[in-house]
């Protein structure tokens, strides 16, 4: 067995390395989005946090790789870690292959392709082939749902709407999740309690998750808004499908910083279950 070896951060190294991939996947979709009003110093900043991005995604898989090397070597499987190193080292020496995305049908999730070999890979050891398939993938859709739900003031700025209100918002925001997420629904599955019928905006079963939006002009609705969403987890509970919870709020600039965002949100005492994300417009 290979004990010497952190699996755990081996682990750790396989989201990231999968999380920096749909940022890039993201990135080049908004850029394609954002083309036709940019200007060319927009463009250039856009293209130096590309760059940045794959260069921290080569950098930290090419940690993965030797790192899943020297976790084979330590087994004592010298032909397993042949090949590891044959199968794996082609990814590290081109970056089109490195870069190369798959697709998962059931989500409708793209996904590294170098990050599923690595997984592939490691199946034979105790210590990762308990990792549910599906559940891996729903990480990876989830990483890639937040980078949307983050990205929401690029998606609105790129299809050049002024928003005036929370459908304007989250409309705009749909038209991504549903190309992305195959099941990402537009009508609302609605969550009936006796006072009240509570409707998330937007809904992607195979993510388990549901997303309400938020759209603030001064600090008093924030605030207001923050309070409503607290009242409303009440309603959203004991559902057999929806298990996890994003509240992304669509605010004006100037109104907070992330930081403050978070520290009152965390005051809230909000579920776990439910995760607070502060748009700047």
């Amino acid at each position: 067995m290979a004990m010497n070896i952190d699996t755990a951060k081996i682990k750790e190294w396989l989201y990231e390395v999968n999380s920096l991939f749909s940022q890039l996947e993201h990135e080049e979709l908004y850029e394609q989005m954002n083309h036709l009003v940019m200007d060319v110093n927009d463009q250039i900043c856009q293209d130096e946090i590309t760059d940045d991005l794959k260069e921290q995604y080569k950098h930290l898989a090419s940690k993965l790789y030797f790192s899943i090397l020297a976790y084979v070597e330590s087994a004592g499987l010298p032909e397993h870690h042949q090949k590891c190193k044959s199968e794996l080292e082609p990814f590290l020496k081109d970056d089109n292959s490195l870069l190369e995305s798959g697709y998962h049908a059931p989500t409708g999730d793209l996904y590294s392709k170098f990050v599923e070999k690595c997984w592939m890979l490691l199946t034979p050891f105790q210590e990762f082939n308990g990792e549910n398939t599906d559940e891996m993938f729903k990480q990876y859709g989830l990483q890639y749902l937040e980078n949307i739900l983050n990205n929401t003031a690029v998606i609105i700025r790129a299809l050049n709407i002024n928003p005036k209100s929370e459908a304007q918002v989250y409309n705009a925001v749909k038209i991504v999740t549903s190309s992305t997420f195959s099941d990402s629904n537009y009508t609302s599955e609605s969550f009936q309690k006796i006072a009240k019928c509570y409707k998330p905006d937007i809904l992607i079963p195979s993510l388990n998750c549901a997303v309400e939006y938020k759209y603030a002009i001064n600090e008093q609705t924030l605030i207001r808004t923050i309070d409503e969403i607290l009242i409303d987890v009440e309603g959203y509970k004991s559902n057999n499908i929806y298990k996890l919870f994003y509240a992304v709020f669509y605010v004006k600039s100037g109104i907070w910083s992330i930081s403050r965002f978070n520290a009152v949100w965390k005051e809230k005492k909000f579920p776990e279950n439910w995760k607070g994300i502060m748009v700047t417009a």
